[in-house]
């Protein structure tokens, strides 16, 4: 079955305090799938983020137009409900339209709740526990946060991977001269010593 596919982006309204879905195409892809100006349409949440619209005798939307060119415009609480992040992938088939967060900014969004710790010579993330090697290690993913154990002997591999890693907090829980270069090497990448221990980018 052919998809034609639309981005489009959730955009808040003052003048309802709601966030709205507008889907204008010019191509033509909603006219031919089926979904011309005064199609009636019904909206239903998917099972994970996102709306599926079909067509439907006395739906809650309709397609409307401007200059020929159809348009669908969901504006209500559910919108924003239905989603994660604000960047939309749009599905256009026959008797279907499915709206999702398009991928770029899911991974974005995930990144940015993501927490990683270092504990001696290990890095856990979300998706793995990692040995530090005698080389440095790049794990898939970033993290905005790190939680970091600083000693003697992690030193060097903790801080070059937090380096890489560019969290937007760092949280170190070191004492001495291991905490004290941490700390002074980690401010000298770009972080900003917020109290002993917090680091903020």
């Amino acid at each position: 079955m052919r998809k034609d596919l639309y981005l489009s982006h959730l955009n808040f309204r003052p003048a309802t305090g709601y966030k709205r879905i507008w889907i204008e195409d010019s191509a033509q892809r909603l006219s031919r799938n089926g979904f011309e100006p005064g199609t009636m349409l019904n909206a239903q949440r998917r099972a994970g983020p996102g709306l599926n619209l079909r067509p439907q005798t006395l739906g809650d939307y309709t397609v409307s137009h401007r200059h020929q060119t159809p348009i669908i415009s969901l504006e209500n609480p559910m919108v924003a409900q239905a989603f994660l992040v604000d960047e939309l992938l749009v599905r256009i088939s026959v008797g279907l339209i499915s709206i999702v967060p398009s991928i770029r900014a899911f991974a974005v969004r995930m990144a940015q709740d993501e927490h990683w710790t270092i504990r001696d010579n290990t890095v856990i993330t979300p998706r793995a526990i990692l040995p530090f090697a005698a080389t440095p290690i790049h794990p898939a993913g970033r993290p905005m946060v790190m939680e970091a154990q600083i000693t003697d002997r992690n030193l060097i591999a903790a801080t070059e991977l937090i380096a890489w890693a560019k969290p937007a907090e760092i949280h170190l829980q070191a004492d001495g001269l291991a905490g004290l270069t941490a700390t002074q090497f980690l401010k000298g990448c770009g972080w900003q010593e917020i109290s002993p221990g917090f680091l903020r980018r």
